[in-house]
């Protein structure tokens, strides 16, 4: 599994989870479909996806086995874009799998940067309510512990530095770090109140 995970991209991971997406994941979805979703929600600001580029992740995740065609639809407007009938497309087994497994590998990375945690919590539908809660619980639980090591290293750089004030650049890599890691926290407690409101809700 982890071989899977090695070898797909983000660009893959995001066309992959757009196709499992619901309805998709029973309707099927063609490239000029997902270049209209990508428009409409401004997914290109962060995820560089061109319209050429998507009928090549699909081509690739096709030769992977991760989706399969459904069909093939006659559309007056996407064949003059792309020159041929529009395929729809659909997850397989497989490609289900390994897009819970990449979301759950995202989730485990302490340095989630911001386009892998805007990938991670677009495809956070792979998972029912409480496996969400459990692993937002458990990734919150690692950066609380490094928000305390971080806290512990900038105490041990202070005791070298107790006759003038701190070198201005160890105060900034200190704050950069401490800063950016509690409102990643601040926001994981507010997605874990959301989480637990509905399921206490149901």
């Amino acid at each position: 599994m982890m071989g899977w995970i090695e070898t797909i991209s983000d660009k893959q991971f995001l066309v992959l989870g757009m196709i499992a997406h619901p309805p998709f994941d029973i309707t099927g979805v063609s490239g000029t479909m997902l270049n209209e979703l990508i428009e409409e929600r401004n997914v290109k600001q962060w995820s560089r996806l061109s319209f050429s580029s998507i009928y090549y992740i699909i081509t690739q995740l096709e030769k992977m086995k991760l989706i399969k065609a459904k069909e093939t639809i006659s559309n007056t407007k996407a064949q003059s874009e792309v020159g041929a009938p529009q395929k729809l497309f659909i997850v397989t087994s497989t490609g289900q799998r390994i897009l819970k497994s990449t979301v759950i590998h995202y989730f485990h990375k302490m340095d989630l940067n911001y386009q892998e945690m805007n990938l991670a919590l677009a495809a956070a539908f792979v998972f029912d309510d409480e496996e969400f809660l459990d692993t937002i619980k458990n990734y919150k639980k690692r950066i609380d512990e490094r928000i305390e090591v971080v806290r512990g290293r900038f105490k041990e750089d202070s005791k070298y530095e107790q006759e003038g004030d701190l070198p201005i650049h160890v105060w900034a890599l200190f704050n950069y770090s401490f800063n950016s890691l509690s409102a990643k926290n601040i926001f994981l407690k507010e997605l874990i109140d959301k989480i637990e409101e509905k399921l206490n809700s149901n």
